[in-house]
């Protein structure tokens, strides 16, 4: 009798604890891959991932807290608009939007059902998106409406990123950089000096800007693009997303969970 009623007392104990929650506990507070990074702020940023994964700070990327998306398709890009609208898209076509901090999302139609890699909006209306075809979209109505602006430029494209309506970059495998003045009618090839593929693009100002790839690649240019050189990231991880909230802080983040902030504009150290 003592024997079975511990059986049924473990039993119960048992049952209690597969009933009770799981909380992941590290690294807090997630642990989905992270693929792109994006500032509302000094202070204020967002972070999207896989399975609809998105996370924000209010202090400088110190702490970050999980947003509730309403979904778990992967977020592959971020973008906020000078407003402080936030826009995500990532696989089989997903978009979504939030006009309260990421409190709330709306889900946009963006005419496509293949993965978005990223989307870029330079001023309210205006924005630009790439998929995993090479195809470069364009909305003019902040993502109510999109159009193929370019198709297949290149099947093996990364990242697009504008400084303004008409004057934007694209990156690649291989090393790949092209520029656009004009709004995305025609693209010129540049010289990136690496054979890596090239995953991010942030500019602190119409001059100086950053690439981020693979193996800790980080470049810059300080002539609007038309030079790049390299610098030493501290990792040898894929870099995904980089951003600057100013022209001496920026973040990168990518594979292992990893986010890593620049100590001055030139170098990078892992925080």
């Amino acid at each position: 009798m003592q024997k079975s009623g511990l059986t049924i007392a473990l039993l119960f104990v048992i049952q209690l604890l597969i009933a009770q929650t799981w909380q992941w506990l590290s690294p807090s507070p997630q642990g989905h891959t992270l693929y792109d990074i994006e500032f509302a702020g000094k202070y204020t940023a967002y972070a999207a991932g896989s399975s609809g994964t998105m996370l924000k700070t209010t202090d400088g990327g110190q702490t970050w807290n999980p947003l509730s998306t309403g979904t778990k398709h992967d977020f592959s890009t971020l973008s906020i608009s000078a407003s402080g609208t936030i826009y995500t898209a990532g696989l089989n076509g997903i978009m979504a939007k939030s006009v309260d901090g990421g409190k709330n999302w709306v889900m946009l139609n963006s005419g496509t059902d293949r993965w978005i890699q990223v989307l870029d909006f330079p001023d309210e209306k205006t924005g630009y998106a790439l998929d995993g075809n090479g195809n470069v979209y364009k909305t003019t109505n902040s993502g109510l409406n999109w159009s193929v602006k370019t198709p297949a430029l290149n099947p093996s494209l990364n990242c697009i990123y504008f400084l303004n309506a008409d004057t934007g970059f694209i990156t690649g495998d291989v090393g790949v950089i092209y520029k656009t003045i004009n709004g995305g009618n025609n693209w010129t090839p540049q010289t990136s000096g690496t054979t890596v593929p090239l995953n991010s693009v942030s500019f602190t100002d119409a001059n100086t800007g950053y690439i981020a790839g693979y193996g800790g690649t980080l470049l810059k240019t300080v002539n609007g693009g038309n030079n790049w050189t390299k610098l030493s990231s501290g990792t040898t991880k894929e870099l995904y997303s980089i951003v600057f909230s100013s022209a001496q802080t920026g973040y990168a983040c990518g594979r292992g969970f990893e986010i890593i902030k620049p100590q001055m504009a030139a170098q990078v150290g892992k925080r």
